[in-house]
């Protein structure tokens, strides 16, 4: 869902940011949380700002299914196209359960699908479109580095590594 082509069409786009939008939220509410202070004050001071771009994002969807018939049907293709992608969102990473034992990323998946379901569901019922997600089993493997395109690959491993050498830069 992250990388997926919309096809310049409109709808899915916006249904895509609306969807990843709600997830990144709630990530930063987590890190927030973090028992890594330093990492807790610098999602403390995004976290603003990720609530405007969701406000934004509802609003956007709002709009479309309240825009007509045909407005709504591209919004409802639009569903139709990413909600088999919607579960891979919440695939774990390598070392998640560490992090999430240690406190660095407190909660958990379950509960991160469990708000993430109940976020999203005003605007995508008010806009006559359902979308949900559930876990996915532990062996699936669909959306991590291990399936992206070689140079986002490299990209996330150098970020790694810079934040590895300087955690507060």
């Amino acid at each position: 869902l992250v990388i997926a082509d919309d096809g310049l069409d409109w709808a899915t786009c916006i249904l895509r940011h609306f969807l990843l939008a709600h997830l990144d939220r709630l990530r930063f509410a987590r890190l927030c949380e973090s028992a890594d202070e330093d990492l807790a004050v610098r999602a403390r001071r995004l976290q603003a700002e990720m609530g405007v771009h969701v406000e934004h994002l509802d609003e956007w969807i709002r709009r479309l299914g309240a825009a007509g018939a045909a407005a709504r049907a591209r919004l409802a293709a639009a569903a139709a196209r990413l909600a088999s992608e919607v579960d891979m969102l919440f695939e774990e990473v390598d070392g998640q359960e560490t992090i999430e034992a240690d406190g660095s990323y407190p909660g958990s998946t379950q509960q991160m699908i469990a708000a993430w379901n109940e976020a999203t569901s005003a605007a995508l019922t008010e806009a006559g479109v359902a979308i949900s997600a559930a876990a996915v089993s532990a062996d699936c493997h669909g959306c991590r580095p291990r399936r992206l395109c070689a140079p986002l690959a490299r990209h996330l491993v150098e970020m790694g590594q810079a934040r590895r050498e300087a955690p507060r830069a």
